[in-house]
């Protein structure tokens, strides 16, 4: 309540993840995830960043497309090792879990002007192993000063019944399969 909501929204979010056999994309530090909201799809590609005192710092390019499967082509061509035959890796891949939840997100605006992106999330992790749940709230810095990030997730800290965690929903899926 101390800080200005600009806007909020609640949303189903479907996502599925994509490897190949050989988990091609994990050795070049790479997630490949289709995320569908309402009737729009969206591919991403996160690459490997940095974790610093639970702040997680990484690329990612996003392309909207048809559907769920992904179109390795629409991404730009800069991103992959030039060893990377892209049309063999769209060949490859499969579908290796999902994660579906209900996002409750508040964009945020901090006594200093900083913008953050509160969401949280409620549902599953989705494997051919079984499932997990999903009971989480995640904060993404939309434009400003990092430090507000952590002013927020320490009052969050001390509602009833939360802990800190840095393992994301991509890193426990990964881990489930």
């Amino acid at each position: 309540s101390q800080h200005t909501v600009i806007s909020h929204k609640n949303q189903m979010l479907h996502n599925v993840y994509f490897e190949t056999p050989e988990r091609e994309l994990r050795q070049m530090d790479m997630g490949l995830r289709v995320r569908r909201i309402d009737d729009q799809s969206t591919q991403t590609i996160k690459t490997s960043g940095r974790v610093i005192g639970g702040l997680h710092q990484r690329p990612e390019y996003n392309e909207m497309i048809e559907g769920l499967e992904p179109e390795l082509a629409l991404f730009n061509q800069k991103i992959w090792p030039e060893s990377c035959d892209v049309e063999q890796l769209q060949r490859d891949l499969t579908p290796l879990f999902s994660t579906d939840f209900r996002r409750l997100h508040w964009l945020l605006e901090m006594q200093d002007g900083t913008l953050i992106e509160a969401a949280y999330d409620c549902g599953n992790i989705i494997t051919e192993q079984g499932k997990q749940p999903i009971c989480e709230i995640e904060l993404e810095l939309v434009k400003g000063d990092e430090a507000q990030l952590f002013i927020l997730a320490k009052d969050i800290a001390t509602l009833p019944s939360v802990r800190l965690g840095n393992v994301s929903k991509a890193q426990r899926g990964y881990m489930l399969v």
